[in-house]
């Protein structure tokens, strides 16, 4: 397996040989979502002068990324043959697509 751990660490073509080889690869857009993630909490601790404790935060993070993961083996197990980016792509295509239509665009 292969955690693409900085943006775009993989040409597509090095992405497509090592999936018809059947290596799985865990996509940037995941591997890096945690610092994303912990960078909101700190965001908000800061906007309303609070700090919580390290405990929580790790609380807080192991659900986001526990929540996140198992959305993007959803996706790919809905869709066979797909690439764990193609399945992180579309998770977000369709979390976007809900916050559109909760706004009332479409």
């Amino acid at each position: 397996a292969i955690v693409e751990a900085a943006n775009a660490a993989l040409t597509p073509e090095a992405d497509a040989a090592l999936r018809a080889a059947g290596v799985p690869v865990l996509p940037d857009i995941f591997a890096n979502g945690g610092t994303v993630v912990v960078s909101f909490f700190e965001w908000v601790q800061n906007s309303q002068n609070m700090q919580w404790e390290e405990d929580d935060v790790k609380r807080s993070l192991d659900r986001y990324i526990t929540d996140a993961y198992d959305a993007l083996l959803r996706e790919a197990a809905a869709h066979p043959g797909i690439s764990l980016r193609l399945a992180g792509y579309l998770v977000g295509l369709r979390r976007l697509q809900r916050a559109d239509a909760v706004r009332g665009h479409s």
